[in-house]
């Protein structure tokens, strides 16, 4: 038992020793958070400053936690066939962040965050 404790703690301190912080915003070098997540690793952090993104089908298929700061509208835009967020991969956070504006269908049930069969998220 004590051996697993070990090996828990170890990949735990790892994990957090090997993340980065991506820092989104319109006068940063990274200004889009779909931007943010092409570049970011496993593990990473994305912080979003305030300001109105305009994006939708934004694909997530890593762990990452992406954390509002100032409240940031993340605006899908209303008008398109589209959700906002797609969480594929496990231990995705979400937090911070104002989502408005998801497409309307007929056909389809669109949501602002739809998590594909994954677990241990938070929204």
């Amino acid at each position: 038992m004590l051996k697993y404790r070990i090996v828990i703690l170890i990949l735990l301190i790892t994990t957090i020793a090997f993340s980065d912080t991506i820092t989104v915003c319109d006068t940063c070098q990274i200004s889009s958070i779909k931007q943010a997540i092409s570049i970011a690793n496993s593990g990473d952090e994305i912080l979003v400053s305030g300001g109105v993104y305009k994006e939708s089908s934004i694909f997530i298929d890593k762990k990452l936690r992406i954390i509002g700061i100032d409240l940031p509208v993340v605006d899908g835009g209303g008008s398109r066939n589209e959700e906002v967020f797609v969480i594929q991969a496990d231990s995705v956070i979400i937090e911070g962040l104002k989502i408005q504006n998801v497409g309307p269908s007929f056909v389809k049930d669109l949501a602002a965050i739809r998590v594909k069969r994954k677990k241990h998220s938070k929204f």
